[in-house]
């Protein structure tokens, strides 16, 4: 069937090809500005710190030497090889180049986009509403990929690196949909088992990329009720492989979070309960909406205060269960919205479900529920319009010729689209730099501790002291009871042990410890310090405990060491030494290998002459 753009008639491949190509120059235009921008905050730890993506064999590897597909528990990988793996192999091709890291996020965002785009157009055409868009399917579908692919609010999942979780998340359940939509309307037994297959891979690559993607079976299922079978037992029963092998993903999804890699950041034993996070949520929905319609100001890490009870979290939650509850009722009637709000509130259900006290919102969250927002806006409006013309000329016979309303949709949406280009490119200007991004949150929200403490670490890493710990003693004072706050405790006691004066560095270390006491850098900090100050024994108790916690950290056994010596323990001391010595020889650290023979010598000289 041929389609049109505008008033240019278009088959469907090339109409494809053209949208694809529209969408690699303006997302390339948009975000290529910033394809050189640095690793931010997780980066740290996902791709930097990351010991899994050096090397691509063997896959898993071992505790000592992990391969791509076992990321650290501690990264934002974690439970979530595949997107481990792409870091890997990002790795292999340039090292730590960020822009290779940017320019694959860009190609997994275009891919989105035109996904979308061929989601959106082939369910205009559908049997159900084909009458009402057909005609215009194409330029809506290019409308809604367009404007979500430029929306401001997903700079933060496109251009923060770690977040690749979310856009290849997104990516596969979009090919998820889009495969299952080709599966339920091909006209062969052959087209329909080749897209069916095509959906199951999709939706287990999806599993493997991010928890979210759980979802994506039951959108896929309700989209077919809604749109094409009319009942679930229908759907279930016409295409019962289709779904098999979609729901038979969630055993991929079961099996990478088995062992609950991501217990350190999320789950009921965080120690928030868990009405307050849901609480919380509502507003937090609500946030996201506005930021959906006026994307502005967007931070990297956006804090908001915590609802504890139900008289103040009324105004939120109220409006939430009306909503809730209306798509439902749409859902029900097979409704075209209720269908839209079902896959808003579906997508972010987990994270909303699921406590997360470090991170109540995050913007990239929005990355896929947007689509739906967009379509709505976009699509709704459409018939919005063309049905208030078409009711006007049948009042007045005459007046406003209905088809007006395709071109009124292309210039209003052109123009929109313009609009975000620029607010998106404004944006992007924060990621040219680690200091600027955080410094930028840090405006935005100046009661933001955790942005306060990574602006502090920012300049810290910058060699610029002295502005770095007016930040961290900024971030104290704002809460100084926050747990977090024991980073900015930890931070500072480093940076005045660094600008000699080692007292005032334990002091900030002794309040880090105690606000984090199962952190073993803490630690393995406080008792470096308290050796250079020659408190052995109150060195030992907090070098053993950054040794049992981290039991390869060469320089808490090399400094444990030194303690024991200095407290005429040297058969403790000749043993840790030797332990130091043989990580040091396995991590490589030939400088340490040496220093460590000759404390060695030293300390089993002492053991003879005693």
């Amino acid at each position: 069937m041929a389609n049109s753009i505008g008033s240019v008639r278009l088959t469907p491949r090339v109409a494809a090809l053209t949208a694809f190509a529209i969408l690699v120059v303006l997302i390339g235009v948009v975000y290529g500005r910033a394809a050189r921008a640095p690793f931010v905050h997780d980066d740290n730890i996902s791709v930097l710190g990351n010991a899994s993506i050096v090397r691509l064999w063997p896959a898993f590897g071992t505790a000592d030497r992990p391969g791509p597909l076992n990321p650290p528990r501690d990264a934002v990988t974690s439970g979530r090889p595949l997107v481990n793996l792409s870091l890997a192999l990002n790795y292999r091709l340039g090292g730590y180049d960020p822009c290779g890291y940017h320019v694959v996020n860009m190609a997994l965002h275009v891919l989105s986009a035109i996904l979308l785009y061929g989601i959106v157009r082939r369910s205009l055409l559908l049997d159900r509403i084909g009458d009402q868009f057909g005609t215009a399917a194409t330029p809506l579908a290019l409308a809604v990929a367009v404007t979500w692919a430029i929306h401001p609010l997903l700079t933060d999942a496109v251009e923060y690196v770690s977040q690749r979780t979310e856009v290849m998340m997104g990516m596969f359940y979009l090919a998820t949909l889009y495969a299952s939509l080709r599966c339920l309307t091909a006209e062969s037994k052959w087209g329909r088992a080749t897209a069916a297959v095509g959906a199951a891979l999709a939706c287990f690559c999806g599993m493997a990329c991010k928890e979210v993607m759980v979802s994506a079976p039951l959108i896929a299922l309700l989209f077919d009720r809604c749109f094409i079978s009319g009942s679930l037992r229908t759907a279930l029963k016409k295409s019962w492989p289709l779904y098999a092998g979609l729901f038979g993903s969630w055993l991929v999804l079961l099996a990478f979070n088995i062992d609950a890699p991501r217990s350190h950041a999320a789950g009921f034993q965080a120690g928030l309960p868990a009405y307050v996070w849901w609480f919380t949520q509502a507003k937090v929905l609500l946030l996201y909406l506005k930021l959906s319609i006026w994307p502005w100001p967007l931070i990297i890490h956006r804090e908001t205060a915590l609802l504890w009870t139900v008289p103040e979290a009324l105004p939120w939650l109220l409006p939430v269960v009306l909503a809730a509850g209306g798509t439902l009722f749409l859902l029900w009637r097979g409704n075209s919205i209720g269908f839209l709000g079902a896959c808003l509130f579906a997508i972010l259900l987990p994270t909303m479900a699921m406590p997360m006290p470090s991170e109540a919102v995050a913007e990239r969250r929005m990355y896929l529920p947007l689509a739906a927002i967009v379509v709505t806006l976009i699509v709704g409006g459409y018939a919005i319009f063309t049905r208030h013309l078409e009711r006007r000329r049948a009042w007045e016979g005459q007046g406003a010729d209905p088809s007006v309303a395709l071109p009124t949709m292309i210039i209003g949406a052109s123009a929109l689209v313009f609009v975000f280009a620029v607010v998106t490119s404004e944006r992007l200007q924060a990621y040219g730099d680690v200091i600027t991004i955080w410094r930028d949150a840090v405006v935005r929200q100046p009661e933001n501790v955790r942005a306060t403490i990574n602006l502090g670490c920012a300049l810290q890493d910058a060699g610029r002291d002295r502005e770095a710990i007016e930040q961290f003693e900024r971030a104290i004072s704002i809460d100084p009871t926050r747990p977090d706050v024991g980073l900015a405790r930890r931070s500072l006691g480093l940076t005045w042990a660094r600008l000699g004066q080692p007292e005032k560095a334990i002091h900030h270390l002794e309040i880090a410890m105690r606000l984090r006491p199962d952190v073993a850098n803490d630690h393995g900090a406080l008792g470096s310090l308290l050796v250079d100050v020659h408190r052995f024994s109150e060195a030992v108790p907090q070098l053993e405990m950054a040794v049992r916690q981290q039991p390869a950290d060469v320089l808490a056994l090399a400094n444990l060491a030194s303690a024991y010596a200095n407290l005429g323990r040297g058969r403790d001391a000749v043993a840790a030494a030797e332990k130091a010595k043989a990580l040091a020889v396995q991590q490589g650290a030939a400088n340490w290998v040496t220093q460590l023979d000759a404390w060695l010598a030293t300390f089993r000289g002492r053991l003879t002459r005693n």
